[in-house]
């Protein structure tokens, strides 16, 4: 076995040191780039869900007048009132 000298330990272990900082930036940059891309996702996914929040507000504010809610459940239900004859398109 070589005899290492007291100068090469500490090279050995400056080395060490080094390799490990250095793998804990790029450990670090690789959890931020994860973190940051997510919140990217996060964000696009919030606009699109504004986005849908404004038309339902939209729909709501629509189907606050009866006669909307009305015509709409002739539309899609094809419910008739009371004597009336159901035409089917």
């Amino acid at each position: 076995m070589p005899n290492i000298n007291l100068k090469s330990k500490k090279h050995i272990a400056f080395i060490g040191v080094i390799l490990f900082l250095i793998a804990s930036i790029f450990w670090q940059f690789y959890q931020w780039n994860k973190v940051n891309t997510e919140l990217l996702h996060l964000q696009e996914e919030l606009i699109e869900l504004k986005k849908q929040n404004q038309e339902l507000q939209v729909e709501k504010e629509k189907l606050q007048d009866p006669k909307a809610v009305e015509a709409r459940a002739r539309e899609e239900l094809g419910l008739v009132k009371p004597g009336e004859v159901p035409y089917v398109k």
